[in-house]
């Protein structure tokens, strides 16, 4: 299965694309380091990888 790796996901244009995306019928991963703002913000099925993109292992773990 493809998946769709959205950072800024839980910004208000990252939200906006994250909806859109799954509206289309595509799963969606996002990298967020603040998880409750992303269940607040995101539909539930979205995949969340907790973690900042300045980090090399986290963005490696996000796009295997």
């Amino acid at each position: 299965m493809e998946i769709h790796l959205v950072t800024g996901g839980t910004g208000f244009a990252g939200a906006h694309l994250v909806q859109a995306l799954m509206a289309g019928g595509l799963a969606v991963r996002v990298i967020t380091r603040n998880v409750q703002r992303a269940r607040r913000v995101l539909p539930p099925d979205v995949e969340i990888i907790v973690g900042d993109v300045t980090n090399p292992g986290v963005v490696e773990e996000a796009v295997s």
